[in-house]
């Protein structure tokens, strides 16, 4: 380690030049070297650094200079550096700011030029952290109908990592379906929309434990679920995450149940419960006074025997039927509007009365027109939902993406801006104690 002059000298002191370290073991002759300096600048960033332990003994640095060193992710530990008042991080491999980054409320100046980032100027790029700071908890006040009962809910299937591969995704680049990167995208969205459920599917415990942690740091608890089995053979199982907002609601207990675990009947056989594995996760969600069932799951289209799915959402449904409170049921669901198994839930009914339901449900995008959730190459398709029963009221949906906007930026999914080929989906909710007329 050794000592330079910079060109902000006069105003932030002696500059300090350093490696960043690798592990606790040296963090003791770091923190020592770096002592009261409030002028840092990093040499490299190698791939074996640690962020918590580097950043942690930057709490009193003023400006740091991250300058021309290769940074492909700026480390979410940068939120440690709560004095932080310039920010050089220029000429680097970047695409997004952690939103950790908010937590530096004394950052005014951010140098960013030379980076993939899409903010039109340091001016948008700090308002938008400051409100996502300041918004932390809360939610836009044109999204409430009526605040005792309203909550809002995000359901996106973000692929397994075993799937986020060339071999899958021969159009998409290699650094796009790295999980880190993709991790990034995610909480961008999340920081953005703050929404106070967010219905995760298929993802395996590995990127749950990274990701679960991030959340942590933004308010969220999580309740997690995995399959029995694999679906494929030699990849891990994947599951179901449930994230809640803990200033918003709680989730108080959770059941989850495998399909291969289940015993066959006339409507779907042992063998098909097996090879159509998946998990469905029923919670109980409460918001003050108020409480709900919280059905989330992902069920593999099945093209070849379309009535196993109408037949795994009828033992879904089933499961919730015969309860009092009211039910949301959201995932990727693996079947499109014009399907017995989108009768089956709209109606209560499929296949000729094969099928009963004793509650009928509501698709939030019911009446969204252009609309899709699936990019599977060149086709778009419907396969995720959200669906309420009648006192949870959907008042407005958090976004839509139509086909005619996409084609003119992408070719496929996933890219540089989404981390799957399925889309993020949401609604503001709407609990109600009298049925809608």
């Amino acid at each position: 380690m050794k000592e330079a002059f910079s060109d902000y000298a006069n105003e932030y002191g002696k500059q300090v030049v350093v490696i960043p370290i690798s592990g606790e073991f040296e963090f003791a002759n770091y923190q020592k070297n770096i002592g009261e300096a409030t002028n840092v600048r990093f040499l490299s960033w190698p791939s074996s650094s640690h962020g918590l332990f580097t950043f942690k003994a930057l709490s009193n640095v003023k400006y740091l200079d991250m300058k021309g060193i290769g940074l492909q992710v700026l480390p979410p530990e940068i939120g440690l550096c709560t004095n932080l008042e310039r920010l050089d991080i220029r000429d680097n491999c970047l695409v997004f700011l952690p939103p950790e980054l908010s937590r530096c409320l004394k950052l005014k100046n951010l140098l960013y030029e030379g980076n993939s980032i899409f903010y039109s100027s340091p001016v948008q790029a700090l308002n938008q952290l400051r409100q996502l700071y300041q918004s932390e908890g809360l939610a836009p006040d044109f999204r409430f109908s009526q605040s005792s009962g309203f909550f809002t809910i995000l359901s996106w299937n973000i692929i397994s990592q075993s799937q986020a591969c060339q071999k899958f995704f021969p159009q998409c680049p290699d650094k796009y379906l790295d999980w880190n990167y993709r991790m990034e995208h995610i909480l961008h969205v999340l920081i953005q929309l703050k929404p106070s459920l967010v219905c995760l599917q298929d993802l395996e415990e590995s990127q749950l434990n990274v990701l679960s942690e991030r959340m942590r740091t933004i308010g969220y608890g999580c309740a997690a679920s995995f399959a029995s089995r694999p679906r494929v053979s030699g990849f891990p199982p994947t599951g179901v995450a449930t994230f809640f907002l803990k200033s918003r609601l709680t989730v108080e207990r959770t059941v989850a149940l495998s399909f291969s675990e289940l015993q066959g009947d006339e409507n779907i056989s042992k063998l098909q419960l097996i090879s159509n594995e998946a998990v469905f996760q029923v919670s109980v969600v409460r918001l003050l006074s108020q409480s709900f069932y919280l059905i989330n799951t992902s069920l593999r289209p099945n093209r070849f025997e379309k009535s196993v799915i109408t037949a795994q959402m009828n033992i879904i449904a089933n499961r919730v039927d015969e309860l009092s409170g009211q039910v949301l049921i959201c995932g990727s669901l693996g079947f499109e509007p014009d399907s017995d198994a989108y009768s089956l839930l709209k109606n209560g009914e499929a296949c000729n009365g094969k099928f009963n339901l004793k509650r009928k449900y509501r698709s939030s995008y019911e009446e969204s027109q252009d609309f899709f959730t699936h990019w599977d190459e060149n086709k778009f398709s419907v396969n995720d939902y959200i669906w309420s029963s009648s006192q949870l009221v959907p008042t407005g949906l958090l976004m839509i993406t139509r086909k005619s906007e996409v084609l003119s930026y992408h070719h496929t999914a996933p890219n540089n801006q989404w981390p799957s080929n399925h889309l993020p989906i949401g609604a503001s909710i709407d609990i109600r104690l009298q049925n809608p007329e």
